[in-house]
């Protein structure tokens, strides 16, 4: 089974391929598991490359590279939100420490 960190992020490539209607549940649960059971022969290939050559999810390689680049693009803007998010809810946690003048 792939590291935690690639697990995480094709199972959040397989959620923006659904959110764009690239594909279903149940297709990206059968990628899922060739891409594991490929992994345990040692012969392992991203999940993208299953969804296009097994499932012809996408017509060709450019295609394939146009999602993987919105979902990096995408994946960056949540990251971004997240920080944001972090950075302020700390600056919140510091203002209820802090002793009030």
């Amino acid at each position: 089974m792939p590291p935690n960190g690639i697990q995480s992020d094709r199972l959040k490539f397989g959620q923006y391929l659904i959110d764009n209607k690239m594909l279903d549940m149940q297709t990206l649960a059968q990628a899922l598991k060739i891409q594991e059971d490929e992994h345990l022969t040692k012969h392992y290939r991203r999940l993208g490359i299953i969804l296009w050559k097994n499932f012809g999810i996408f017509k060709d390689r450019t295609e394939l590279y146009h999602y993987l680049v919105g979902f990096e693009k995408y994946r960056d803007e949540i990251e971004q939100v997240y920080r944001s998010l972090s950075y302020y809810s700390h600056l919140e946690k510091q203002d209820e420490i802090s002793p009030e003048k």
